[in-house]
């Protein structure tokens, strides 16, 4: 009897422990499908389950309550930071709560919010909403992973904002410190000759400067002396002038002289506001084509001109545009390769050629003045 009672024991016994493991197997896999399969609706049968168990929140995805989560956040697997994102249910199922971004966390995850539908970008401004990823283009989809408590967001590069090469954040810029300068060109001739009067003259060039914050502050005059006319000094400019970095321009106002890049220069007494190339990275100074394709994987794009690799990134999936080549004068076709994550390879060309002053998609150069032509005496 013994002998099989410990048997029967082992009977009614093991039932137990499968319930135990069939439910702790079950509730796995229902985490899993929350991070990885969310839109998609899974049945579960619970009659095996020892316990009443309703599992029926899981068919529907993400079985996270609405509202505030603290969470991490990626965009195209890249970590942009932490913030709190608030959850609402889908209303088309009470059950399923997914993600809602405000138009300050569209901004804290890099998406050009430019791009953005005018009339939707001006609703998120005034009333301070929130929306759905994929309510601001098909192109973006979000997904919650529960368990790690992770946000990733997967878009184009075209939706991204880029930082071209050779970027410095304006809020960097320095003025400098508070200084005054001088520079001087001193020049003498003396000739002596027989039966004639001796001949000299002089000339003393100055140029002055005084910086104070963003303001500038130039002088240049002349003296000149011989000894027929004695000494005569000319001023050949006195201005002021500062940089208006919204407009990458420059203010002048004064005594000074236009740039001549496109007629000749002449000099004037008034104000003048024109652009400033040296506010633009070294790769948007000059003309080069923009690039755009579209890559159907994490893909290598490379670009290259007569055989040699001028230009090499990685795009996500999508539409992607490249805007920061170097000027190449010299001209000649771009070959443009992509080369998808699965190994193939597909590529075009753009043609690329120069002419003077031409410039690139999106920028400008222009020169304003105002006053009088000439610089009086």
């Amino acid at each position: 009897m013994s002998k099989n009672y410990k048997v029967a024991h082992n009977v009614i016994s093991c039932p137990l422990r499968l319930t135990r493991i069939a439910q702790f197997v079950v509730l796995s896999f229902i985490s899993v499908q929350v991070a990885f399969a969310e839109n998609d609706e899974v049945q579960f049968n619970s009659d095996f389950l020892r316990s009443a168990i309703d599992v029926s929140n899981y068919s529907q995805g993400n079985p996270v309550p609405q509202g505030q989560y603290n969470v991490d956040l990626y965009v195209n697997d890249k970590w942009r930071g932490r913030g709190e994102v608030k959850f609402e249910n889908d209303k088309s199922n009470a059950v399923v709560a997914k993600p809602c971004f405000t138009l300050k966390l569209i901004s804290t995850l890099g998406i050009d919010i430019d791009k953005i539908d005018p009339m939707l970008r001006q609703s998120l401004k005034n009333n301070e909403s929130c929306v759905r990823i994929g309510d601001i283009s098909s192109d973006l989809t979000a997904y919650y992973d529960v368990t790690t408590q992770r946000i990733n967001v997967q878009a184009p590069q075209i939706w991204l904002l880029r930082q071209v090469r050779g970027y410095v954040n304006p809020e960097l810029w320095d003025n400098g410190i508070p200084a005054a300068t001088l520079q001087y060109d001193y020049n003498a001739w003396h000739a002596e000759m027989s039966g004639t009067d001796s001949m000299s003259s002089q000339y003393l060039s100055l140029m002055g400067g005084l910086n104070w914050d963003a303001w500038r502050l130039r002088y240049r005059g002349v003296f000149n002396w011989n000894n027929d006319q004695g000494w005569h000094y000319d001023s050949t400019s006195t201005y002021l002038e500062r940089g208006i970095i919204p407009l990458r321009s420059k203010l002048v106002m004064g005594d000074s002289t236009t740039d001549g890049q496109v007629f000749d220069s002449v000099g004037f007494r008034g104000v003048m506001l024109t652009s400033d190339d040296r506010m633009y990275e070294d790769s948007q100074r000059g003309y080069a084509p923009v690039i755009t394709g579209v890559a159907n994987t994490n893909a290598l794009v490379s670009v290259s001109q007569r055989g040699a690799r001028i230009y090499q990134t990685t795009v996500p999936p999508g539409a992607f545009r490249i805007d920061d080549l170097y000027p190449n004068g010299t001209g000649g076709d771009l070959l443009v390769t992509i080369k998808e994550a699965d190994g193939s390879e597909h590529s075009f060309t753009v043609t690329y050629a120069s002419i003077a002053e031409l410039l690139r998609p999106g920028t400008s150069r222009y020169s304003l003045m105002a006053g009088a032509i000439g610089i009086p005496p």
